[in-house]
C-alpha cells in the first residue's frame, strides 16, 4: 500500500510498518489522522480487518475529500447506512435493504435483467416498458407489474397461512391479507377474521362488497382482457351486467331483465344449472325443449314445448287486476285471483278472462288459429286430432280421430253421423243440463219426443202434432207448416177490446204472463196480466204499422246535415244558419252544422254523438225498447247531435282546470270546449261539467291526450244548448 501525502512530504508505508493491535488487526488511526488531507492512490490491500469509527449520517466514517457528508456509516448493531449530502439514502440491516430515495438503474431485459444474482445472471428484475417492471427467471418473464395490473406468467407458490397470519399481508397490518384455509380454496382476512373465500364450488363473503358504480361501457367489476364486460350499478337497488359495453342483464328489487339469451349447462335434478346455497334446488334441463325445476333433488316443475307439469302445488299471493301475481315486464298484465276457486287473467290492468269452479268467462273475444279436421285449434293433451276447428266463414267444426263429427254454421248444425242418446225419461231426460238433470229432451216412445222441466212434461212432439201443457198449443197442417192456435177465455175471441190473443208467454218461476195480440187499430199490442187472472190482460204498449219521425223524435238528440268529413265524437258543433233540407216545421227545424272554432260562440248547437251509416238506406229511431225503421235517401246521411240531457264532451285546458259544476263554452280550438269564465248560463254555454278535471286523467278516470300546445280531456257533463 502507498500513501501519497501533500507536496510537503512523501512517505511510503508497508503493512509491516503498522503496529499490530492483535494477530489479525492493524491500527491505522495514528497514521490516517496525520494524513487527513492526503489521498490514497492505488490498491489498498489488507490481510486483516479495518476498524473505523461509527460515523453519522452527516459525517460518515468512509467519505470523500470533496464531499465529506457523503459516504458510509454505522447506524447501529448489524446496520450500515449510506448517505449523500448528509441524508440517509440506503439502510442495510441483517433482514432488509432500505433505499430512502429512488434507485435508478438501466432497463435491462428478460434475458439480461438489471438486478440479478451472482450465479444466475438471467434471473432478476428489469424494466419491461413505461411504468412496467418485469421479473425474469432463466431469461423468461415470470411477473409483469404495470400501473394497472400485476401479471404472473407462471404459478405463484406461497404457504397456506391462516386468518390470523395470512400468507400475503400488509406491512403495518399483518393479520389482514390472503391465505388458504383448505385445498382448492382462497380466503381473505381482516383483523384476523376470514371475510371472503373462494373455492371450486362458490365465492363467499361474510361482509358487504363495496365498489364504484361503474357504467354499461365501463363496469365496476371487469375482466383483464375485456374491460367493457362485467358488473355495474344501474341505479338505486339495481345491478347491471354488460358485455361489449351493452347491458345484457338488469336486476332490480322487483325484477330480473335479461336482454339476450341465457345459456347454461343442462344440469340435473340433483345438481341443477341454476341453484342456491341449497345446491340441489334450482333449474335444469332434462332434454331438448324441456326446462325443469327441482327442490331437495326432486323434480317439482317440468316445462316442455307442449305442456307445463307441476309436481306440487304452486302457491302465489292473490294479486289484483292492476298488479297480477304472475306478470311480465308489462306489470299490469298477468294472472291473479279474485277469490276462492277463481283465477283471472288481465292485460293493461283490465280483466280479460275469469275461471271459477262453475264457468270460464272471457269478456273479450278469444282469437285462435283456424286449425283443420285432423289438427283442430282446441284439442286435448293426449288426443291432438280431437277438438274444435274453423271450417270456413261463420262455420265451426268438431272432430274426433281426425274426422268431422259436427258442422255448425250460421244457419244449421249438421251432424254427419247423427246424434245418438239414450231415451231417457221425464225425470231423467236423454239430453239434459249439467246442473239441472231433470230438465231436457227425452224419447217418450216411437215417433214421440218430450221436453221436460223439473221432471214434468212441458212439451210433446208427435208425428201429427205438438202439444204443450202450458197455455200454448200448435197443430200441424197437411203442408207441414205450423200455426199457433188462439188461446181464449170462456167468452170467445174479444177480450178487453182486443180482437185476438195470439200467443201467451209465461214463466214457471214468476206470477206474471205476457201476450201478443192485435188491438182494435190493427196494431201489434203488448199485454200484461197476472197468471191467476188470464181473463184480464192490460195493454202496456203497441207497435203501429206506420211510423212518423217527428212524432217520436226527442229534442235532446237531433239529426243534422253537415259537410264535415272528419267526424269526431264528443266535439262541439255550431249552426251554420241553414236548415237541413230547407225544412222548417212546428216539430222539426234542424240546422246544418259545422265545428266550433271561436271562444263563446253563441251559434253553439250541441255535441256529436254518432253518425249514420252512409251505406244503409234506412234510418232507425229508438225510444226505450221500441225501434222504428224508416227509409232514407242514399245521400241523406245525418250526424246525431246531443243538445240536452247528460253525456260526454271533449274539453281543453286553454282556460285552466275545471271543477265539478263549472259551465263549459266553446274555445278557439276546433270542436273543443273550455271552462266558461262565470257561473251564469249564457247563449254560448254548451254544457256543465259533472266532475273535476285537472287534465291528468286522475289515474284513468277519464281520457287525456297531450297535443303539445294544449291538452284535451273527455269528461262527463250535462248538455245545455238545445
Amino acid at each position: 500500500m502507498s500513501i501519497y501525502p501533500p507536496p510537503e512530504f512523501n512517505q511510503e508505508f508497508n503493512s509491516a510498518d503498522f503496529p499490530q493491535v492483535a494477530d489479525d488487526e492493524v491500527d491505522l488511526s495514528n497514521y490516517l489522522n496525520k494524513l487527513e488531507s492526503s489521498t490514497i492512490v492505488g490498491n489498498l490491500q489488507l490481510n486483516s480487518r479495518l476498524f473505523l469509527d461509527n460515523g453519522t449520517v452527516s459525517v460518515p466514517s468512509l467519505t470523500y475529500i470533496n464531499d465529506t457528508n457523503t459516504g458510509f456509516y454505522r447506524i447501529g448493531d448489524d446496520n450500515i447506512g449510506i448517505s449523500t449530502a448528509g441524508s440517509n439514502r440506503v439502510d442495510i440491516s441483517n433482514d432488509r435493504v432500505y433505499v430512502s430515495n429512488k434507485l435508478n438503474i438501466n432497463d435491462g431485459s428478460a434475458a439480461s435483467p438489471t438486478i440479478y444474482f451472482g450465479g444466475d445472471d438471467n434471473t432478476g428484475f428489469y424494466r419491461a416498458g413505461s411504468n412496467n417492471i418485469g421479473i425474469t427467471t432463466g431469461g423468461n418473464n415470470r411477473v409483469d407489474v404495470n400501473d394497472s395490473r400485476v401479471l404472473i406468467s407462471n404459478k405463484l407458490y406461497i404457504n397456506d397461512g391462516s386468518a390470523a397470519s395470512p400468507t400475503l399481508a400488509f406491512n403495518g397490518d399483518d393479520n389482514t391479507g390472503i391465505f388458504s384455509e383448505s385445498d382448492n380454496q382462497i380466503n381473505i382476512t381482516t383483523a384476523g377474521v376470514s371475510r371472503f373465500d373462494i373455492n371450486t364450488a362458490r365465492v363467499h363473503t361474510e361482509l358487504p362488497l363495496y365498489i364504484s358504480n361503474g357504467t354499461s361501457s365501463n363496469p365496476a367489476l371487469v375482466f383483464n382482457d375485456d374491460t367493457d364486460t362485467g358488473f355495474y350499478r344501474n341505479g338505486a337497488n339495481n345491478i347491471g351486467i354488460s358485455t361489449g359495453g351493452s347491458n345484457r342483464l338488469d336486476i332490480s328489487n322487483d325484477k330480473v331483465n335479461i336482454s339476450n339469451k341465457l345459456t347454461l349447462p343442462a344440469g340435473s335434478v340433483g345438481s341443477p344449472s341454476l341453484s342456491f346455497n341449497d345446491e340441489d334446488t334450482g333449474i335444469y334441463s332434462v332434454g331438448g325443449n324441456n326446462l325443469s325445476i327441482s327442490t331437495g333433488g326432486s323434480n317439482r316443475l317440468n316445462i316442455s314445448n307442449d305442456k307445463v307439469n307441476i309436481s306440487n302445488k304452486l302457491n302465489l299471493p292473490a294479486g289484483s287486476v292492476g298488479l297480477p301475481s304472475l306478470s311480465f315486464n308489462d306489470e299490469d298484465t298477468g294472472i291473479y285471483s279474485v277469490g276462492n276457486n277463481n283465477l283471472s287473467i288481465s292485460t293493461g290492468g283490465v280483466n280479460r278472462m275469469s275461471i271459477s269452479d262453475t264457468r270460464c268467462y272471457i269478456p273479450n273475444k278469444l282469437y285462435i288459429d283456424n286449425g283443420a279436421v285432423d289438427s283442430p285449434s282446441l284439442v286435448f293433451a293426449t288426443d291432438i286430432n280431437t277438438g274444435i276447428y274453423r271450417i270456413g266463414v261463420d262455420n265451426i267444426g268438431i272432430s274426433t280421430a281426425g274426422v268431422n263429427r259436427v258442422d255448425i254454421s250460421n244457419d244449421r248444425v249438421y251432424i254427419p253421423g247423427g246424434l245418438h242418446v239414450s231415451d231417457g225419461s221425464v225425470g231423467s231426460p236423454g239430453v239434459a243440463f249439467g246442473f239441472d238433470s231433470n230438465t231436457g229432451i227425452y224419447r217418450i216412445g216411437s215417433n214421440n219426443l218430450g221436453i221436460s222441466t223439473g221432471g214434468n212434461l212441458r212439451f210433446n212432439v208427435e208425428d201429427s202434432k205438438c202439444v204443450s201443457s202450458n197455455p200454448i198449443e200448435a197443430t200441424s197442417t197437411g203442408s207441414g207448416a205450423s200455426t199457433f192456435k188462439n188461446f181464449q177465455n170462456s167468452t170467445g175471441n174479444v177480450l178487453n177490446n182486443f180482437i185476438k190473443l195470439n200467443t201467451i208467454f209465461t214463466n214457471t218461476f214468476t206470477s206474471t204472463a205476457w201476450a201478443l195480440a192485435l188491438n182494435a187499430g190493427n196494431d201489434l199490442s203488448f199485454q200484461y196480466a197476472s197468471r191467476s187472472e188470464l181473463d184480464n190482460f192490460i195493454e202496456r204498449g203497441y207497435m203501429s204499422d206506420t211510423a212518423s219521425v217527428s212524432a217520436i223524435d226527442f229534442t235532446g238528440q237531433h239529426r243534422s246535415l253537415s259537410d264535415l268529413t272528419d267526424i269526431k265524437i264528443g266535439y262541439i258543433v255550431c249552426s251554420t244558419g241553414s236548415m237541413s233540407g230547407g225544412i222548417i216545421s212546428i216539430n222539426e227545424s234542424i240546422p246544418v252544422v259545422e265545428y266550433s272554432n271561436n271562444v263563446k260562440d253563441v251559434r253553439v248547437f250541441g255535441v256529436i254523438s254518432d253518425e249514420e251509416d252512409e251505406k244503409s238506406d234506412t234510418r232507425e229511431y229508438a225510444s226505450g225498447v221500441f225501434v222504428s225503421v224508416v227509409d232514407k235517401a242514399n245521400d241523406d246521411n245525418r250526424l246525431i247531435i246531443n243538445s240536452v240531457g247528460e253525456g260526454g264532451i271533449w274539453v281543453c285546458n286553454n282556460n285552466g282546470n275545471l271543477l265539478n259544476g263549472d259551465y263549459i263554452t266553446t274555445s278557439n280550438i276546433e270542436g273543443l270546449g273550455q271552462k266558461q269564465d262565470d257561473d251564469i248560463m249564457h247563449s254560448y254555454t254548451v254544457a256543465k261539467i259533472t266532475m273535476d278535471c285537472d287534465f291528468t286523467g286522475n289515474n284513468g278516470q277519464y281520457e287525456v291526450v297531450d297535443e303539445g300546445t294544449y291538452i284535451r280531456a273527455f269528461v262527463g257533463c250535462t248538455y245545455h244548448c238545445g
